[in-house]
């Protein structure tokens, strides 16, 4: 399989949706989630399921872990 990783598409992902308060590991996650949608060997018509392990703060200011 081809890489098709690009760097310039990465940086587009990580400013526009920090734009939104989005962080940028999940920018990466939906970068990653587009470029698997787009291999058509790869998913099913319909699309598939991507996740994400990171942490991020509750009402109450503490660090939790989220999915």
């Amino acid at each position: 399989m081809k890489n098709k990783w690009n760097s310039i598409e990465e940086k587009k992902y990580i400013k526009k949706y920090k734009n939104n308060h989005i962080p940028q590991d999940l920018a990466l996650r939906i970068y990653t989630t587009h470029l698997l949608g787009r291999e058509k060997t790869l998913v099913l018509h319909g699309g598939g399921n991507t996740s994400l392990k990171t942490t991020s703060k509750n009402i109450f200011n503490k660090k939790i872990d989220i999915m």
